[in-house]
């Protein structure tokens, strides 16, 4: 979320700074204001429509997943949850817990082709070998 607070205020400064050059730049005035509130327009409406992209995009790579587990692991209950992270990206990162092994976390990449499984770990955040943890879901 900061990094969107930061992307509005630049988007903010050039909007400001393109109609301060119109003041001094008379010649281009009508042109210079033409491309500020184009440019204001277009980036609020991105900002406005990309919460609704990003989720879409998360359900989708959600039931994406939950298929390849119906696949692999056909008589296992799981969990999946995302990382809240509001980016617009090629490859999403969730989170499988499954039921009959609940301290346990594993991290999937999902993009257009593949759902590929990254990383475990316990719910302390420590690593399996650490905790003398054998994974009963690794792929």
């Amino acid at each position: 979320m900061p990094t969107t607070i930061i992307e509005l205020g630049i988007l903010i400064f050039i909007f400001i700074g393109l109609n301060v050059l119109a003041l001094f730049l008379t010649r281009f005035k009508k042109m210079l204001r033409i491309i500020s509130w184009i440019i204001l327009i277009a980036g609020i409406t991105f900002y406005s429509i990309r919460p609704f992209l990003v989720d879409l995009q998360t359900k989708s790579a959600i039931e994406k997943l939950d298929t390849h587990l119906e696949r692999v692991f056909p008589e296992d209950h799981w969990e999946v949850t995302d990382s809240d992270d509001y980016r617009l990206t090629n490859e999403k990162k969730l989170f499988v817990i499954f039921e009959n092994e609940p301290n346990v976390t594993y991290l999937y990449n999902i993009n257009k082709q593949t759902v590929t499984q990254v990383d475990m770990w316990t719910k302390s955040g420590k690593s399996l070998h650490s905790e003398n943890i054998v994974p009963t879901h690794k792929e």
